[in-house]
C-alpha cells in the first residue's frame, strides 16, 4: 500500500513526484483476474437475488 506524504503549507509541491516503475504485466495479469472474479461474483449473486425475488412475488 502506498503512504503519502502530507504537505505542510511551507513545502514546495514537487511536480516529478515519487520515481515509482510502471506496473509489471505480473501485476496487471493478477488486478484482471481479481476483477474478473469479483465482477463475475457480484453479477452473479444480483443475478441469483433477482431469481428470488421473483419466484416469491409470485405468491402475492
Amino acid at each position: 500500500m502506498r503512504r503519502f506524504k502530507l504537505l505542510e503549507p511551507e513545502d514546495e509541491e514537487s511536480e516529478e513526484g515519487e520515481d515509482r516503475p510502471g506496473r509489471s504485466m505480473k501485476e496487471w495479469l493478477k488486478l484482471l483476474i481479481w476483477t474478473l472474479i469479483w465482477g463475475g461474483g457480484t453479477i452473479w449473486l444480483t443475478i441469483a437475488i433477482m431469481k428470488v425475488f421473483k419466484e416469491k412475488a409470485q405468491y402475492f
